[in-house]
């Protein structure tokens, strides 16, 4: 073990006494100089460095660190002393006192200066080195005490010290290398830059195709904001998942495919919740396309306006669901895709998207149907609903819009009790199906649950994913 490897590694040599001090000995004592330290330098550890009589080398190290720092996180069950154990001819072991820990435990807690904290480590050192050389009965070269320091000035304030140790006798081997580094995440996703064109939106996952709802200049687009950026609020814990975005003024699709040997044609469009402020995309969208590849299923993600930037989901949000449908229907022989099985599934306020088509889809194909529209008779009616924790559907509050001949089937799932207003809106919706004979209308409320985004008990939050 070299020497010089902790300041070569880790800091610099800011004071440290002459080569060859002595052998041990109350009567060397008083020749063992203290390290003075270079002005205005933080001491970050110490090195004291033995040789036995035979000529084998030994160090130990001291070193000292933020207790925030990932690279000392092993290092934070300490034990031993100065010399873990000396072994004498193989069977005896010595186990000295453990000074190190407590000299910088001192430093810490009494916010010594540094002359002093090395002054008091050097003092220890040459009482440990004497009462061993005694022990052993043996001469035992002390060579030098190195004093290390963080390349700049730190703050005694910031300094949670935390030592190490690493010993190398005749019969220890070195201590095991660090491991390297971990590198920062790869292919984050982030959002386009802006242009000015329409803001180009960009996958959520890998391999994703995103198309915009609406062609440049379209009636529907607010000309003023189309070209600002989406805004993406990442996860904390998960590097490179997206958990919600906002600021969705170009909305769009992003479509993800199936194998051909797997793909069944079917295709759902997923409209994630966040009560119309966010677009919680991570646990009620981009999950669930691994999910549903595994069944045969092609993922259209919906990526639609939001109140929080100044739309009104029940028109500006409800247009995208439903020219969201057209457009998959529009390239669904490109895509693969049988043009009667493209179903949509909403949670919570994207429940609120995917039911209004269902119901208006009539209406809509007859408002767009100019010649100049591409998707002129192309149709918005959903084949099957998927209805998650519903908000507000449209026969929520006492409305009773009539209910297509054609509606889709629908399949409607929801907490009761413990969601009880998203559990009436789902029956709402289920009765007026029901009543009207709509086929395979299917329900299930379950007796225990929370709504995403409750409060519970233990005053966390209920999470969608």
């Amino acid at each position: 073990m070299n020497g010089d490897d902790l300041p070569q590694t880790r800091a610099d040599v800011v004071g440290e006494t002459g080569h060859v001090l002595g052998f041990g000995g109350a009567e060397m004592a008083s020749a063992v100089e203290v390290p003075k330290l270079q002005p205005g330098r933080e001491v970050f550890g110490l090195k004291i460095e033995f040789q036995m009589f035979d000529g084998h080398l030994a160090s130990v190290h001291r070193r000292a660190a933020s207790a925030a720092d990932p690279k000392f996180s092993d290092l934070q069950d300490m034990r031993g002393p100065i010399f873990d154990a000396i072994r004498e001819d193989g069977t005896d072991d010595l186990v000295l006192p453990h000074i190190g820990i407590k000299m910088v435990q001192q430093r810490r807690d009494a916010a010594m200066p540094a002359q002093a904290f090395v002054e008091a480590f050097h003092a220890e050192t040459i009482a440990q080195w004497t009462a061993l050389v005694a022990a052993v009965q043996r001469p035992i070269l002390l060579t030098r005490i190195v004093v290390c320091g963080e390349p700049s000035v730190v703050k005694p304030s910031a300094l949670f010290l935390l030592a190490a140790f690493s010993v190398s006798t005749i019969f220890a081997q070195d201590a095991k290398p660090a491991l390297p580094a971990i590198p920062p995440p790869l292919s984050v996703p982030a959002p386009g830059p802006v242009t000015d064109k329409p803001y180009a939106p960009q996958a959520i996952l890998q391999g994703g195709v995103v198309i915009p709802l609406y062609p440049e200049g379209s009636p529907f687009l607010k000309a003023e904001r189309v070209r600002e950026a989406e805004q993406y609020n990442m996860s904390r814990a998960v590097p490179g998942r997206i958990s919600s975005i906002v600021n969705i003024h170009n909305p769009s699709i992003e479509v993800h495919r199936v194998e051909g040997g797997l793909n069944t044609g079917a295709a759902i469009i997923l409209a994630a919740g966040g009560g119309h402020n966010t677009l919680n995309v991570a646990g009620e969208s981009a999950d669930f396309v691994p999910f549903f590849f595994n069944y045969g299923v092609n993922t259209i993600i919906l990526r639609n306006r939001l109140r929080r930037d100044g739309y009104e989901p029940r028109t500006d949000a409800v247009n995208d669901a439903m020219q969201a449908i057209r457009l998959v229907r529009a390239h669904a022989k490109s895509w693969n895709i049988d043009p009667n099985k493209i179903g949509i599934m909403g949670f919570s306020a994207g429940a609120e998207l995917a039911t209004p088509p269902a119901v208006f889809f009539e209406e809509w194909d007859r408002t767009n149907s100019a010649a100049t529209d591409p998707l002129a008779g192309v149709s918005a009616r959903p084949d099957f609903v998927g209805v998650i924790y519903p908000g507000p559907t449209p026969y929520a509050r006492g409305a009773n819009p009539p209910v297509p001949r054609n509606a889709p089937p629908a399949f409607i799932v929801c907490p009761s009790s413990g969601d009880r207003i998203h559990a009436l809106w789902a029956n709402e919706y289920y009765m007026a199906m029901l009543n009207a004979g709509i086929p395979n209308i299917e329900m299930h409320l379950y007796g225990n649950g929370r709504h995403p985004g409750d409060e519970l008990p233990d005053g966390t939050r209920m999470s969608g994913e």
